[in-house]
């Protein structure tokens, strides 16, 4: 190897080493086999769909808990909260390919087509809520939501269909669910043609030609499939170029769609119209092959392209295969597993469409699996019914991912489908006239069944540890040789691998934060996580701690030790220094003893965390030890005797000194901390007190001879007795009293609530001028200071005011009544005085006093009030009121109508001046009612009112006014006599209608506002549809019909179409014929005429019997319901042909000829049209098919053995007419063939290329021949030339391929040659000059890694060569 080369690949290898951390990163997938929470069903039926979808209508980000969804299709259960749901990108590649780009399309770093799990938390509206966020980012729109059923058996009997929901541009086309135990499956579990839509066929009426457009306008080009880039699928999206893995449509003139791609590529459509349009190589493209895993992407089979036409007899394309994905711990039964894309559509006479490419199936088991098939095949090209016309082109083969304990027992089936066929074996390329098939798919299979990887353990950063170091080293135990995916604060930060040993160690890429963190590892195989290991918290501490002296000594203390609490940082450790001396290490507490001399101390201290820094600046405290006692002084105190609860004292020290505290004891009760001043409380003990007080100093010394006071507590109160007083109730003004109490007591007043002050024994009070209650409290003081806590009391009331008087209540100002009764009040124990009307003195009366015989007219009382005194109310309480005797007059001013339909009544009523009223209703009692009154809620009946007034004074009129009424409010009905027929062609019509005597009438047509009218009514002009009339009657009260008579007929005046839906060939020999007829217009009955008979009526469907061998014609015609007849009857011609055909005539080989090919061709003529049957020593071997001159040829399928051979032939005409055989056989001879045919490479790749495709185009010196291939090394295989070889890896490779004749002849020297695949011509590393320096364009590594396992294999290759 040159030095510089070798160079540029040292300088790769150590960009591998610098930016192996920038690779893509698998999913984490841990959900396993799943929860099992969906139970054990069985599906017996056909058309079960276990799957909800749902669009994403938002983008969704990594982190993101949250995802709106549109509407909900497939299963109806939708989602819930628990659901297990995978979120899929299906579509939405970018950049989007050009159209025509070709060769594979590599999306494994792409987002299309990825997918993950998530769990359900809650679902709120149109938006679920995960239990944990999203790993990826998800474009909005062209992502779905899938609920993922998760059971513990799932069981498929011989009649059930598991069935997806197929994709409809935003949602569908998946199958997924898991199961902790067996699928049984003898059903199938189908997503058939569920995947990506075919483009539709559009017609084009301008038959143009010589069209070449990858992007062709509609309808000169053809709909393009649906593939991975959606924004190029619709009606605007024609033309022969494919995108991405969605076909390329035909183009004009008739050139066949592509067939969609997957693994494989589709197959291309056939060329264009051979009559007009030059047989042309312009079909639409094959859909691109997808490069991918299928362990973290999923995608649906690429749609076929439609053929292009003008005789609206095409069909679209072929769906695409949807995507199933299983995960069990068993699979069994006999059932399929089938995700195949759809066949393209066959045409009469347009192109045929390319059928959809096979889906993706995605199956992974614990145990053992057996089934019948996994199929995801291509579907066939559409053929067309006629000769060259491009047919469409086969569909490439799906992709399957197949794990399993044993590798399984089911037949994997991958298969690019055929193209499509026309009919002119003659033409160009034969039968498939340039239309290509679909390149096979091939599975991938894991050997090894599906397993959950254990848990790895995390021994390195330890749990609740600490490091100085910004990159520890991870590390701990895994399951042998497996990746180990290291997480670092719930973020994936990089992958190790575990060694034999299972023990694995990583390096972190990047410094951590001077903070907390997290470490967590998961094992991961095959794309699936194991659950993460128990986070172990570490902390990352470059920063020195800092040291706190917590508690100590006091500053000055006589205690000859010392205590202290340090603290700092969580696990740190402290060293000391005391008095200057070297840090050591120290206790936290730590206790210092044997000071003794009376000095001052200092104390350094220092943290030392758990990482191992060490404080700068310890911290320091200095204290001074004093062991000298005070002597105390008591400065004051209480008296020797007093009643006081409390005593306060003062102390003080004999000789000064700061800080001094004190120490008291009460009664011997034991010396305790007491301030100075100090005061007692709560001495209620009537006994001697003594106090001993003691000084502390600061630093802890106490006075040995405590000072020491006593004294005596007198508690016991006098009790207080008033010996006399004044009256309870007097007018004097002054009150004197005399108390008494124990001997040298003396007393305290209170006057009214007044402060309690000395007062005199005896004591007289003056002044007493208010008109009030007074109250006198008095109370004892004894000698000692104790006063009565219970004061005697005495309270006695001064009264000097007459009495006031009032009438509480009397008779109405106005009363019918001749007697009066009044209540009267006045102050406690009052009498009273009255006068009535003209008396000329006030009489005692009592309380309450009726006065009676009463006459009419005006009357007054007065009445005055006598207190207990004597005292008179000068100022009597007056009443007057007014005696009435006369009843008042009553009229009914107005009221309803004799007979109405309404339900309530109003009333006017007349009387004297401020009369009320009292109402009768149909003899009820009469009760009060109000002017005016109104009665509701009345029923269909006569009805009465009396009335009669109530003056003021209560007299009622004796002679009630009175009113009598109908109330009718029952609707009447409405009939209609006569009306149109219904259906109706006529524009006009007629109605007559009836109700009721008297009642009139209002109608309404087609919900117009009803409108009076009188019968009959008569409507003109009216227009085509549905109409309804509507009458109602309204009678002589009123009442108006609330369901009126309805007629709906419908004006139909336009006629209908017939179409025949189907009928006999247009050639057969069956003398008897069944047609089919339809038109448009709903309820039509049909009448037919064959042969120019007059038209008679027909059934759908028809048959005709007894047809004679000719052409006949039938022109069938609609009737629709209201009589109108299809005015162009449809036409269909057939020909009855009963003659067979003559016996063919073989042309070839001439007789006794001798070929050297064990597949002779075999020709000859016959009837034009018709199907040759070729029997080959008595065997019938094939057919072949006559073209319009009759010409037929066949090349048998099976080789024929050496020696003479015998054909015979038969023709069978269109009609089905069988002829005779030849009657003398044709013989011939095949004799050996020894010559092996030679093989040429025309074109491929040679030197160094970039390019990881490579296409090769080859021939022979001989025709008929086959190919085989071999890449590299392997055996030899069938191939078709041109061949392409995809993903090919970097470094040397040898393509060989040979030719094989019809005889098995083999060219021994096959053709051969090698090229280099050099990812430096057009990578992602970027060498910078002839340094050791490089940059990674793409974001990930693997082309690197990928680049120096090449450069490693090219060096090992070098030296065996030299």
């Amino acid at each position: 190897m040159k030095n510089g080369l070798f160079k540029k690949w040292l300088t790769a290898a150590l960009c591998v080493l610098a930016l192996g951390s920038t690779a893509a990163l698998a999913e984490p997938d841990s959900f396993g086999l799943g929860t099992g929470r969906n139970g054990s069903p069985t599906i017996s039926t056909a058309g079960n769909t276990l799957n909800s979808y749902a669009p994403v209508t938002a983008p969704l980000a990594p982190g993101d808990v949250s995802i709106p969804m549109g509407a909900c299709v497939g299963n109806t259960a939708c989602f819930a909260a628990g659901d297990l749901v995978m979120v899929l990108q299906t579509t939405g590649v970018v950049p989007v390919p050009a159209s025509g780009t070709t060769g594979p399309l590599d999306i494994t770093n792409d987002v299309v087509g990825r997918w993950e799990f998530a769990r359900v938390a809650s679902v709120s509206g149109s938006a679920l809520t995960l239990t944990a966020p999203l790993i990826y980012s998800y474009a909005a729109n062209v992502s779905q939501v899938i609920r993922v059923p998760e059971y513990v058996n799932l069981t498929v009997t011989g009649t059930g269909r598991i069935t997806a929901f197929p994709w409809n541009g935003s949602a569908g086309g998946v199958i997924a669910f898991l199961a902790t135990g067996t699928v049984s499956n003898a059903g199938q579990i189908n997503a058939n043609a569920a995947g990506f839509r075919g483009g539709l066929f559009v017609d084009d009426e301008t038959t143009a030609v010589g069209c070449t457009g990858l992007d062709e306008a509609a309808a000169l080009g053809a709909q393009k499939g649906e593939g991975i880039a959606n924004v190029r699928y619709g009606a605007t999206h024609t033309g022969r170029g494919s995108v991405a893995n969605g076909a390329g449509g035909g183009v004009c003139h008739k050139s066949g769609g592509g067939g969609g791609g997957n693994y494989g590529a589709g197959g291309m459509g056939g060329r264009s119209d051979g009559s007009i349009d030059g047989a042309r190589i312009v079909g639409g493209m094959g859909g691109a092959a997808l490069i991918y895993s299928m362990l973290n992407h999923l995608t649906l089979g690429g749609g076929g392209g439609a053929g292009q036409g003008s005789d609206a007899s095409g069909a679209p394309g072929g769906r695409g295969g949807g995507i199933i994905f299983v995960r069990a711990n068993q699979l069994t039964g006999t059932g399929t597993i089938q995700a195949s894309g759809g066949g393209g559509g066959s045409s009469n006479s347009d192109g045929g469409s390319g059928g959809g490419a096979g889906g993706s199936i995605y199956l992974r088991f614990a145990s053992t699996a057996a089934c019948s098939a996994v199929t995801a095949n291509g579907g066939v090209g559409g053929t067309v019914n006629t000769g060259q016309v491009g047919p469409g082109g086969g569909g490439g083969g799906g992709r399957v991912l197949f794990q399993a304990a044993t590798g399984g027992t089911c037949n994997l089936v991958l298969i690019g489908a055929a193209p499509g066929n026309q009919q002119d074996p003659t033409a160009p390329d034969g039968t498939p006239y340039g239309a290509t098939a679909g390149a096979n798919g091939v599975p991938v299979t894991l050997t090894t069944g599906f397993v959950v990887p254990p848990v790895p353990t995390v021994t390195t950063p330890a749990n609740n540890s600490f490091t100085s170091n910004r990159r520890p080293f991870i590390e701990g135990t895994a399951q042998p040789n497996t990746t180990v995916v290291i997480y670092i604060d719930g973020v994936e930060v990089g992958r190790a691998t575990s060694n034999s040993a299972g023990t694995y160690i990583f390096a972190l890429p990047a410094d951590l934060s001077e903070a907390s963190h997290t470490v967590q590892a998961a094992t991961e195989l095959n794309a699936v996580q194991s659950a993460r290991s128990p986070a172990n918290t570490f902390t990352v501490d470059l920063t020195p701690p800092d040291t706190t002296i917590v508690s100590g000594p006091p500053s000055l203390t006589n205690s000859t030790s010392a205590t202290f609490d340090f603290g700092s940082e969580a696990g740190a450790t402290f060293e000391c220094s005391l008095d200057g001396a070297a840090f050591t290490a120290c206790a936290d507490p730590e206790t210092f003893t044997g000071l003794t001399a009376e000095k001052a101390y200092t104390l350094r201290v220092r943290a030392k965390d758990a990482a191992g820094n060490v404080d700068p600046t310890p911290a320091s405290y200095t204290w001074t030890v004093d062991r000298t006692p005070p002597n105390t002084v008591i400065v004051s105190g209480p008296p020797t005797r007093t009643n006081a609860t409390s005593a306060t004292f003062d102390f003080a020290v004999e000789v000064p000194e700061a800080g001094v505290t004190y120490e008291c004891n009460l009664d011997g009760a034991g010396f305790t901390a007491c301030a100075d001043p100090e005061t007692f409380t709560g001495l209620t003990a009537e006994k001697a007190y003594t106090l001993e007080v003691r000084a502390k100093d600061t630093a802890g010394n106490v006075d040995p001879t405590p000072a020491s006071y006593t004294w005596t507590v007198d508690r016991t109160a006098p009790d207080t007795t008033i010996v006399s007083r004044p009256p309870a109730r007097t007018n004097a003004t002054s009150a004197t009293f005399d108390f008494s109490s124990e001997a040298g007591a003396t007393f305290e007043c209170s006057l009214d609530g007044a402060a309690f002050t000395s007062c005199a024994d005896p004591e007289t009070f003056t002044g007493l001028t208010a008109e009030k209650a007074y109250t006198l409290e008095v109370r004892a003081r004894d000698v000692a200071g104790n006063v009565d806590p219970t004061p005697a009391s005495y309270t006695w009331t001064v009264d000097l005011t007459v009495p006031d008087t009032t009438i509480v209540s009397g008779p109405p100002a106005l009363t019918n009544s001749p007697s009066a009764t009044f209540d009267f009040s006045s102050e406690a124990g009052a009498t009273f005085m009255c006068r009535l009307d003209t008396a000329l003195t006030f009489s005692p009366c009592s309380d309450p006093e009726t006065f009676t015989a009463l006459g009419d007219g005006a009357h007054r009382l007065e009445v005055s009030a006598v207190d207990a005194a004597g005292n008179m109310d000068p100022t009597p309480a007056v009443y007057t009121w007014t005696v009435d005797l006369t009843p008042p007059d009553t009229t009914i001013v107005s009221g309803p109508p004799s007979l109405t339909n309404v339900t309530s009544a109003t009333f006017d009523f007349s009387s004297e001046a401020g009369a009320t009223f009292e109402c009768s209703l149909d003899g009820a009692a009469f009760t009060a009612c109000a002017d005016p009154e109104t009665f509701t809620g009345l029923t269909e009946k006569a009805y009465t009112l009396q009335v009669r007034a109530r003056d003021a004074a209560g007299n009622v009129d004796p002679t009630p006014a009175s009113y009598t009424w109908t109330v009718d409010f029952s609707a009447p009905e409405t009939t209609l006599v006569s009306n149109p027929p219904n259906p109706s062609n006529s524009p006009d019509a007629t109605f007559d209608f009836s109700s009721e005597a008297g009642a009139t009438f209002e109608c309404s047509l087609d919900g117009a506002p009803f409108t009076p009218c009188t019968g009959p009514v008569s409507f003109t002009g009216l227009g085509d549809g549905s109409h309804t009339f509507q009458v109602r009657a309204v009678d002589a009260a009123g009442n108006v019909d609330p369901t009126p008579a309805s007629y709906t007929w419908t004006v139909d005046a336009a006629v209908p179409e017939t179409l025949i839906v189907s009928g006999p060939p247009s050639r057969t020999n069956a003398t008897s014929a069944t047609f089919d007829f339809m038109s448009p217009e709903p309820g039509v009955t049909f009448e037919c005429s064959l042969d120019g008979a007059a038209f008679s009526a027909c059934a759908d469907p028809e048959t005709f019997t007894g047809l004679d061998e000719r052409t006949h014609t039938l022109l069938v015609r609609a009737r629709d319901a209201s009589g109108n007849v299809d005015p162009s009857p449809a036409i269909y011609s057939w020909t009855v042909d009963l003659t067979p055909p003559a016996a063919p005539v073989v042309v070839s080989p001439a007789p006794n000829a001798t070929v050297d090919t064990l597949t002779p061709v075999i020709s000859g003529t016959a009837e034009p049209l018709s199907t040759v049957t070729v029997i080959i020593d008595g065997v019938e071997v094939g057919t072949a098919r006559t073209d319009a001159s009759g010409n037929w040829s066949y090349t048998p399928t099976t080789p024929l053995l050496l020696g003479e051979h015998q054909v015979l032939a038969r023709a069978t005409d269109e009609a089905g007419n069988a002829g005779p055989t030849t009657s003398e056989p044709r013989i011939f001879n095949v004799a050996q063939d020894t010559s092996a045919p030679e093989t040429s490479i025309d074109s491929g790749p040679t030197g160094t290329t970039s390019e990881r495709t490579a296409t090769f185009e080859f021939s022979s010196n001989e025709p008929g021949v086959t190919y085989e291939c071999s890449l590299d090394g392997v055996p030899f295989t069938p191939c078709t030339s041109p061949v392409t070889f995809t993903g090919l890896t970097d470094g040397e490779h040898t393509f060989r391929v040979r030719a094989r004749d019809a005889a098995g002849n083999v060219d021994a020297s096959p053709a051969g040659r090698s090229w280099t695949v050099d990812p430096n011509a057009g990578g992602d590393v970027a060498f910078l000059g002839d340094g050791i320096g490089c940059s990674a364009t793409g974001g990930d590594a693997s082309l690197l890694l990928l680049g120096l396992g090449t450069f490693l294999s090219l060096s090992r290759r070098r030296r065996r060569r030299s």
